[in-house]
């Protein structure tokens, strides 16, 4: 059995550090865009330990649970001396820093050098489903999240959303239900909806939990006519379609969210419509539930639709054939 510390991490400059002080170890995002997530490990060191590997600095780093132990440790450090280790992979969005911080303490704590860890990063793709990038119809990019969804994933993917879309392009978003968040479920929806119009440029709902979102975006100042409610997945697709074909308004001066030291400033510090994945106008985000078998929606956008098979999330016969069932269930309801 091997026992792994975690040490506190802390994302700057966007998220500030704990009040108390710098905890042990930052973090920040370096650059976001279609090709992945880069980051830098930054670690204060003594003076003896600036010539070691970063290994033998993470092992060193103790575990405190008060303020002053923390502040007691950082006294022995010297302020001049750190190290930044930079960290990059293909996942997309900001809050896959975390995820790469994880790894990297696993693997550190199980022997792993530095280089090993950065090597198995970089080759760290996103699986079907969870945030994967995938070329959509009028030559739009879909980002596909229809594995599942909870409210902490659900802006996850609202902010990759938002910083991976061009300042001329359109921020779509197509949300089914968050569901299994039992008496917290329709809080949750409202409070997603709150935030909605930060994000996203249009929104498409599908489901009756998803309707309470569209509901609260209008109420918090997003227009009536950029929200549309669908209660099938074959009418959310066709109003993204619908979205896309209409000519994009390319005069559009840059708002604060293009030049904001946020995250979508990263991705447009890129020349518009450039990516090294090919041309990225529209970007379309769906997610929802497992339950709400958004990947359905995912389907109808694909420029490859043939590819789905290997391409999107519950493609066994078994999820077919259950979906199929569930399809004639309601049509003989709505009869």
């Amino acid at each position: 059995m091997v026992n792994i510390s975690f040490h506190s991490f802390a994302l700057s400059p966007r998220i500030s550090t704990q009040a108390w002080g710098h905890p042990d170890l930052h973090a920040r995002v370096t650059d976001i865009s279609w090709d992945g997530v880069c980051g830098e490990l930054i670690q204060p060191v003594s003076k003896e330990q600036a010539s070691n590997d970063i290994s033998s600095v993470v092992h060193n780093v103790p575990i405190v649970s008060r303020p002053e132990e923390a502040a007691a440790y950082l006294a022995t450090l010297q302020p001049s001396i750190v190290r930044n280790i930079p960290l990059a992979s293909h996942l997309l969005g900001e809050h896959h820093l975390y995820t790469m911080l994880a790894a990297c303490q696993v693997g550190i704590t199980l022997g792993m050098s530095t280089e090993e860890v950065q090597q198995a990063l970089i080759n760290l793709a996103p699986m079907p489903g969870r945030l994967n990038p995938l070329p959509g119809v009028y030559d739009s990019r879909l980002l596909d999240d229809t594995h599942n969804a909870s409210p902490a994933s659900m802006l996850a993917g609202l902010a990759t959303l938002d910083a991976l879309t061009p300042a001329t392009g359109r921020r779509i978003a197509v949300l089914g239900d968050m569901l299994n968040l039992g008496y917290y479920q329709e809080e949750a929806h409202r409070e997603l909806g709150q935030q909605i119009p930060g994000f996203v440029d249009y929104l498409i709902t599908h489901g009756e939990q998803a309707a309470l979102i569209a509901e609260t975006a209008k109420q918090a100042g997003m227009g009536s006519t950029h929200i549309i409610t669908t209660s099938t997945h074959e009418d959310a697709a066709q109003i993204v379609r619908n979205i896309l074909e209409q000519p994009r308004d390319l005069s559009r001066q840059p708002n604060e969210r293009d030049l904001s030291p946020s995250v979508g400033a990263a991705i447009h510090r890129v020349p518009f419509g450039y990516c090294a994945r090919g041309v990225v106008r529209d970007v379309v985000l769906v997610k929802g539930s497992e339950e709400t078998r958004m990947e359905r929606v995912t389907e109808m956008l694909m420029a490859r639709p043939w590819e789905a098979s290997e391409k999107l999330v519950r493609q066994a016969p078994g999820w077919k054939k259950d979906y199929l069932s569930t399809c004639r269930s309601s049509h003989l309801g709505r009869n």
